[in-house]
Parts: structure tokens; sequence; C-alpha cells
């Protein structure tokens, strides 16, 4: 995370070097702790949300941080594997090979110049095949389009046809 823009704010809940980095999901946890940690977890939830500065600084990510913050008050401590999950457009992973999954949050490509891709575009219907980057892209992005296009063009003629 941003020590110098989310840093004072999570002080004011608990010491940042508490804090385990857990962020972004996933998260495996034992279900008596899950259950030690919902009140609390709900508790800080709104304390954060009704903290000005809080829910200014944390955004979309407040009962991520909630939790995380909880986990640290109540003793709960995580085991965190690097490789476990990649988020190339957050973290600036460069490449996929050595994590087990891909976490797709953020947009392609933002250091290439003419190419971008959003999911965001797309949350109302299905996204078409994806355009092939430019050679400026980075691996991670071509490994999403490769994996994004084959299961497009697994689905055939059903891709996009709503099911109910």
């Amino acid at each position: 995370y941003d020590a110098r823009k989310l840093g004072p704010v999570i002080r004011r809940w608990h010491d940042p070097d508490d804090v385990d980095p857990v962020g972004p999901s996933p998260l495996i946890v034992h279900k008596a702790q899950l259950r030690g940690l919902v009140e609390p977890w709900w508790r800080l939830c709104l304390e954060l949300k009704r903290d000005r500065e809080a829910d200014q600084a944390l955004g979309w990510v407040l009962e991520m941080w909630a939790y995380t913050l909880a986990a640290a008050r109540t003793g709960v401590r995580h085991q965190v594997h690097k490789t476990f999950q990649a988020e190339p457009g957050g973290a600036g992973i460069y490449n996929l090979d050595d994590h087990d999954i891909y976490h797709y949050t953020f947009d392609l490509d933002q250091r290439a110049q003419d190419f971008s891709w959003s999911k965001r575009h797309f949350m109302s219907r299905y996204p078409p095949r994806l355009p092939e980057p430019p050679r400026s892209a980075k691996p991670s992005t071509l490994t999403f389009i490769k994996m994004m296009n084959g299961a497009i063009d697994a689905f055939g003629d059903r891709w996009g046809v709503a099911r109910g």
C-alpha cells in the first residue's frame, strides 16, 4: 500500500507495523477465527466509513482495510505467500509465470502507448475478443489477452448469449 498516503490513516486505528499485508484477496481463514472477526470487522467498517478522512483515503477498499485492521486488533495473523496471486495492474507485476492466481482488477496496460482495456467498459454486456496489444505491453497483459480470448473462443456461438 502507499504508506505515505494511507499510513497516517491506518496509524489512527492500529500500529501499521503490526498489520499483515493481506490485500488484495483471496484470503483463507479458519471458520472459528472468522466468527471472532465478523463483529469487530463490521464495527470497524462503520467507524471507518463515518470518518471522512478514512473514507476518502481508503475508498472502495475500505471494507478490506477494516478486515485487515480488525484481524490485527484481535491477534489474527496471516501467512502471506507473495506468489499466491498476481495483480499485475496494481502491483506492476511484469510476468505471471510464478503466480497461482491472476486477479484482474486494474485496467490493462497502463504503460502501452496505443492500447488499453478495462472490464469496466463491459459492465452490462459481454466483451468482444481483445485486440492484439503493442509490443511494449507487459507479458502479464499478453497472458491475460491470451487467456481471455481462449475463454471467449471456447464458448463459440454461445458467447454473449444470456441464459435464464
